[in-house]
């Protein structure tokens, strides 16, 4: 019974997660930071806003000590794991993003001032 109260809010919970996720994106693509695509056909439910970033572990690092928790779901590439280290493989994009990536909050119980917030700490940071 749960899952049909939640199914209730689906699409209005889906709704805010792309209004979260375009107010990320226009703040902080001009930063160097690369975000998720807004995209022009199809739809992006934003699941996670994996953005990739320069210096990953200050920037969460300072963003905790401001009380923002930021994930980082891939610390290591699939390649790095040590159950793939019997096969030889060449794969610099999976390494470099494993350093570069980082999760911001998402979740549609976000209010503006949190939002508002969390955008302001990531330019703090890289504008010192």
């Amino acid at each position: 019974s749960s899952l049909l109260v939640k199914l209730k809010y689906f699409d209005k919970n889906q709704k805010k997660r792309i209004q979260i996720a375009h107010r990320y994106i226009n703040a902080l693509s001009n930063l160097n930071i690369k975000c998720p695509p807004k995209l022009k056909k199809g739809k992006h439910i934003y699941h996670k806003f994996v953005i990739q970033v320069d210096k990953r572990d200050q920037l969460q690092n300072y963003l905790k000590k401001n009380g923002i928790e930021v994930l980082v779901h891939y610390k290591k590439s699939i390649p790095k794991l040590s159950i793939f280290k019997k096969y030889k493989t060449y794969t610099p994009n999976a390494n470099y993003l494993s350093k570069k990536s980082i999760s911001l909050p998402i979740h549609p119980y976000l209010k503006n001032s949190e939002i508002n917030f969390i955008i302001k700490k990531i330019k703090e940071f890289y504008e010192k």
